[in-house]
């Protein structure tokens, strides 16, 4: 009867220990709507920056002949509870590191990756309407990535921009890949220069005048050349 006490304890404190575990979990849901999508954002970039394999932890020149595009999106806050922000932003480059379209734009109350995927939906649009082809295209969010190539959990709200998206890749030829968030400033600040002006879609043929901006474009062309 003492080992079956024993047991039996055993068994009410995992009950107890399950019914804790419940709690903390719906209190931490409840933490996140509050505090926002901010925080789910730069969550989601941390862990997608940690799961990186490291090879790419600064901005790379595209092969000989080619462009390089980057793509972000950024969110801040919930528009609905805090009158946060939400917005997308990207940079296509030469083999150079010459600026040649840059774009960002805001965005309606959404999630991170809604964000990404909307900064790669309208960077392919320029792609497709300037004829480039074989274009390198990077962003720092692996779900987003992973949403376009293999349909990895795509929400109902993006599905169909993930469809045109591998559309315009297949016909373009171009690639797309997952990169470490060093390696994509440039795109990260474009993204948060769109998150904070009202206009839902800006292109820039030569860059916007932001000393970030400036600053960033010349350290990828100088981390470029030390490879």
């Amino acid at each position: 009867m003492e080992d079956e006490a024993l047991d039996t304890a055993e068994v009410a404190e995992l009950v107890a220990a399950v019914a804790v575990g419940t709690l903390l979990a719906w209190g931490l849901t409840k933490l996140a709507v509050g505090v926002g999508a901010g925080v789910a954002w730069g969550l989601a970039k941390l862990v997608s920056s940690s799961s990186n394999d490291g090879r790419l932890d600064h901005w790379r020149f595209p092969a000989c002949g080619k462009l390089k595009m980057n793509t972000d999106g950024s969110v801040t806050g919930s528009l609905k509870v805090f009158g946060g922000r939400a917005g997308f932003g990207g940079v296509i480059r030469d083999e150079s590191g010459s600026w040649k379209m840059g774009f960002y734009g805001r965005l309606a109350d959404c999630s991170s990756s809604v964000a990404e995927v909307q900064g790669i939906y309208r960077g392919l649009q320029i792609i497709k309407e300037h004829g480039f082809c074989d274009v390198e295209i990077e962003t720092d969010l692996q779900s987003a990535v992973k949403q376009i190539k293999d349909g990895h959990r795509v929400k109902e709200r993006t599905r169909k921009i993930v469809e045109e998206c591998r559309v315009i890749l297949g016909r373009t030829r171009c690639k797309l890949k997952h990169i470490g968030n060093k390696a994509n400033k440039v795109a990260d600040e474009m993204a948060i220069l769109g998150r904070d002006q009202d206009k839902d879609f800006v292109t820039f043929s030569s860059p916007p005048p932001n000393q970030k901006i400036k600053d960033f474009l010349e350290a990828d062309v100088t981390s470029a050349k030390s490879d």
